[in-house]
């Protein structure tokens, strides 16, 4: 049935040739190696080739190696759908390649075989070809079994010939060195047939179709060998051109589905089989073609057909040629056309450039009306009921005359003007109405013409005013009494008896229903759907009942955003003429199939105006070059699966300076020093890979799809932190958009400084402190306080009692009666106490004073204090300050303490020990301090710790002031005091 179809394509509906300008690709455009083993495509659309020195990959625009097979020549390739894999044979082994991580399974059927030849998939299971001679069927779980051996033929030491066919029912064919005819084998059951009628000596390489083999001889010849009952129409051809082409010695011939062909021995020319003949690619291509041997053949899906040779790849595009044909066209002297109107007895009138034309449907007579005192380029013709064809031009001076078809005259004198209030300059566009009355679009606005009164009036004022704004078309409308009209950002619906019914304008500042552009065709069609076409914006879909409007450009496979007309074939079915070829637009998919010069047509470039539905069902388009006419009846468009896949992902690092690829696409995470994101992708459309184009949207940034043109790049850099979905959708040069778009999910980490972490954590540092600020300030005024309050009770406590003692003195010394002699005692008590208050309230500004915060001041005060109390008593001292670091600071309220400590210590040691010497020891070593009192004695150890009274209680409660160790130890008549802390 397939078959059948095709025929009937070719015969009935289009003609498809190769292009006489196939490309080569060699080691010079990036091919690794210029010998070429096999080609194949996945299922993305990606092609792989093989050679004899590496693996490639192959987007349509750059080759990419390998690098793990660098070096190992690839004999056979074969893609695994399901796992989207590659099996790859070599001769190092059987390697597995998976496409979609890029990791690369060495020797995965270990063995000390030969090189791998060929790759058979059948039942699930692959079967791989050994040049030595052996076959392996290796199952999904990677188990090995032996299918066949030479040796079960009794052949030591033979080998299997690279030339293997295979059918899609599990049967092979292949040859042997050692074996003097072909071999036919049932892979699934190890049945080996001997086919004796076909010597292996003559044959010189097998390919197979989908049921049955052809076999190429070494004379050149070939034979059919067929494996089922009943033949195939290719089949069939594939014999009946063997009868005509005996003298053609062909060298290599390749068959996929109905399509089969041939390349010649000796000069190279290529061949393919249509409807049973031979057909050769013309001689513009034999450039490629020559000097070259052909390794291996591929077609894929768009009638792209690769050849591998020797000397590198060679891409041979298919051109499709449709069944349109045309009028008024030249190659030496083209005719642009501006309008078609169809008249009786099967004569229509056509205006162009070169004036007006008259020409027969039937007889295809031509004739050109001209007429010297008229202008030529006639840009807009209405043909009335009866001899007149009226017509309006680009000229100031006759921009409306007609043309009386009976005396085949012009006429420029036969309507009176109106008060116009504005020179009309241009003529656009001519209806007639249900009335008769003709209303003109010009470059002032609209106006009409009454040939019952003769007066042509231009309306700027009244119920038709829509002021004076430049018109380029006017059609009807479904309902009769109305038509529409069309131009600078506006478009009207004019109703006949009372004037402008709707109105749409376009706004460039605001969002209005239609876009703001120059809106130079309008149609209304039976669904009341109003569709507009511009100059800058597509087709523009207005749905007036429903106030509704859909926009229609190139990111839905329109061929060109300048749309200047469009018929409808029928409801689902239109035909739209651009600025850069036609396009059939299919409304209920929104699909489009675009057609070009390489199509059959005149020219790409279409006219506006130029276009018509004639009464026999054809479309006339006309453009800069002619008419093309299209019968739609003829049009089934074929359209492979259009694929669209992603080529590579890298990103750049700033600090490693470098570009990393990005392997897994599923969610793509951005670091703050990845600065560029790039994508690669193509469509599985290589066929002219230049004029394939790509749009993009970013999802939760814009929703508007922006155009890279052909660019098959897309590079991001710039985005804030955030999730993005980021899309891209490709179409083909014929307009058709791939099936699914790409889809990639990215996530830009946000710098450190800018995370919501980060300014928690500032928060939180400036609340810290600020606390601590606030606890210091407040443990200042606490200590100040304190200090204060210490200050009081020192003074309270030991200046206050001294003071107490001195006025008590004092007063006894006043008022008493004693003698000279006790007077004197009592003074010299008097000024003991006083020294003593003068002492003690030293004592107590020292320790305050914040110039003393110094463990050198505070062993100076030692030092000071010892010799003062001992000296006197003939007491021996030793100081030993060695291990102080003399500058280190001591807070105010430890370095009080601790001299108060020692104080209490000397001053007991003064009064009550009978000591003859004392060692003080001061060690300060970063925030640990040893203060060490040593001294003999006379008196008793109980005597010791109770004739001071408060003295050692005192001691310790100031050690644990300062939360210090105090030890006291009394040992061999040594007497020691011992605080530690820190």
């Amino acid at each position: 049935m397939r078959f059948s179809f095709f025929v009937f394509f070719i015969l009935t509906i289009t003609h498809l040739s190769l292009q006489a300008n196939p490309v080569l690709y060699d080691d010079g455009k990036g091919l690794s190696n210029n010998q070429i083993t096999e080609i194949i495509k996945d299922k993305t659309g990606i092609m792989w080739i093989a050679t004899e020195s590496g693996l490639n990959k192959y987007d349509g625009y750059t080759f990419t190696e390998i690098n793990e097979l660098k070096g190992y020549r690839i004999n056979t390739i074969y893609f695994d759908s399901a796992k989207n894999a590659l099996w790859i044979g070599c001769n190092k082994g059987l390697h597995y390649y998976n496409i979609s991580t890029g990791l690369l399974e060495k020797n995965i059927y270990q063995t000390n075989t030969s090189e791998v030849i060929k790759i058979i998939a059948y039942n699930q299971s692959k079967y791989i070809v050994f040049m030595n001679g052996t076959i392996v069927r290796i199952g999904s779980n990677l188990l090995s079994k032996e299918v066949f051996s030479l040796l079960a033929l009794g052949l030591q030491n033979a080998t299997i010939k690279k030339s293997i066919a295979h059918d899609q029912k599990g049967n092979i064919i292949f040859t042997s060195n050692k074996f003097p005819f072909l071999i036919s084998l049932q892979l699934a059951t190890g049945k080996c047939v001997i086919l004796k009628e076909y010597p292996s000596q003559n044959i010189s390489s097998l390919t197979s179709a989908k049921d049955y083999y052809v076999i190429l001889y070494n004379s050149g010849g070939y034979r059919v060998l067929p494996t089922s009952v009943k033949p195939t129409a290719a089949m069939l051809a594939i014999q009946k051109s063997q009868e005509a082409t005996q003298h053609i010695k062909y060298h290599t011939i390749y068959i996929k589905d109905n399509e089969v062909y041939a390349t010649q021995k000796g000069y190279h020319n290529l061949y393919y089989l249509v409807d049973g003949q031979w057909q050769t690619i013309s001689a513009g291509a034999n450039f490629q073609l020559s000097s070259k041997t052909m390794n291996t053949m591929y077609l894929d899906d768009f009638m792209v057909l690769w050849l591998g040779t020797n000397k590198g790849l060679i891409k041979v595009p298919y051109q499709t040629k449709y069944p349109f044909t045309s009028i008024f066209s030249s190659n030496v002297s083209p005719i642009s056309i501006r309008q078609i109107v169809e008249a009786k007895n099967n004569d229509m009138f056509i205006a162009t450039y070169k004036g007006i034309y008259q020409y027969n449907t039937l007889t295809h007579y031509t004739k050109n009306i001209v007429d010297s005192i008229f202008p030529f380029y006639t840009r807009a013709i209405c043909l009335d009921t009866g001899n007149y064809l009226y017509a309006g031009t680009e000229s100031t001076d006759q921009y409306f005359y007609r043309y009386n078809i009976k005396t085949k005259k012009y006429e420029g004198d036969f309507y009176k003007l109106s008060p116009l209030g504005a020179q009309i300059n241009s003529v656009f566009s001519i209806y007639r109405d249900k009335h008769n009355t003709y209303w003109l679009a010009t470059d002032k606005g609209l106006a009409s013409y009454n040939p019952k009164d003769r007066l042509l009036k231009l309306h700027i004022a009244g119920k038709y005013s829509i002021g004076s704004i430049k018109l380029f078309y006017i059609n009807a409308s479904k309902n009769s009494n109305k038509f529409w009209v069309c131009g600078l950002n506006a478009v009207y619906l004019i109703d006949i008896d009372n004037g402008v019914s709707k109105e749409y304008k376009a706004n460039v500042n605001s969002k209005t229903l239609i876009p703001a552009d120059d809106y130079i065709f309008v149609a209304e069609d039976k669904n009341q759907i109003v569709w507009l076409g511009t100059k800058k914006s597509g087709l523009i879909k207005l749905d007036y009942i429903h106030n509704q409007s859909l926009v229609i450009n190139k990111s839905k496979g329109l061929s060109s955003n300048e749309v200047y007309g469009l018929i409808s074939e029928n409801q689902s079915i239109a035909w739209v003429s651009t600025a850069n070829g036609l396009c059939r637009y299919d409304i209920q998919n929104n699909t489009f199939t675009n057609y070009f010069i390489d199509n059959g047509l005149t020219d790409n470039e279409f006219n506006q105006n130029a276009l018509y539905k004639h009464s026999s069902g054809q479309f006339y388009f006309g453009g800069i070059n002619g008419i093309n006419i299209i019968n739609p009846c003829l049009f089934k468009p074929h359209n492979p699966a259009l694929a669209i896949f992603t080529a590579s992902i890298h990103k750049w690092n700033q600090s490693d300076e470098v570009f990393k690829e990005v392997k897994d696409s599923s969610v793509i995470l951005m670091k703050p020093d990845d600065h560029l994101l790039t994508f690669t992708f193509g469509l599985s459309d290589y066929n002219e890979v230049e004029t394939n184009t790509f749009f993009y949207r970013i999802k939760g940034l814009y929703n508007e799809w922006i155009s890279l043109g052909n660019q098959n790049q897309l590079r991001l850099e710039g985005l804030s932190a955030g999730e993005y979905m980021v899309e891209i959708i490709g179409f083909n040069r014929a307009g058709m958009q791939a099936s699914s778009a790409l889809l990639y999910k990215v996530k830009l980490a946000q710098v450190y400084y800018k995370t919501w972490w980060f300014y928690v954590l500032l928060a939180c540092t400036a609340i810290l402190l600020i606390f601590a600020y606030f606890r210091w300030h407040l443990n200042n005024i606490n200590q100040k306080q304190q200090l204060r309050t210490q200050i009081a009770s020192n003074l309270h406590d030991e200046v206050g009692s001294l003071l107490t003692s001195i006025i008590m003195s004092t007063d006894s010394a006043r008022y008493s009666s004693s003698n000279i002699d006790d007077k004197n005692l009592k003074l010299e008590k008097i000024s003991a106490l006083s020294r003593n208050a003068t002492n003690t309230m030293s004592d107590v500004l020292w320790s305050i004073d914040a110039r003393n915060d110094y463990a050198g001041n505070l062993t100076d005060r030692m030092r000071e204090h010892a010799e003062m109390m001992l000296f006197p008593l003939n007491i021996d001292l030793v100081f030993d300050f060695t291990e102080t670091q003399q500058q280190k600071i001591i807070k105010a309220d430890k370095r009080q303490q601790l001299y108060l400590i020692f104080k209490e210590a000397i001053n007991n040691i003064a009064k009550h020990s009978q000591a003859t010497f004392v060692k003080i020891i001061y060690k300060q070593k970063g925030n640990h301090f040893e203060l060490v009192i040593e001294n003999d004695y006379k008196a008793t150890p109980a005597d010791l710790n109770t004739s001071s009274g408060q003295g050692l209680r005192n001691i310790k409660m100031r050690a644990q002031k300062i939360n210090a160790e105090c030890i006291i130890l009394t040992q061999k008549e040594i007497f020691t005091i011992k605080i530690t802390g820190k």
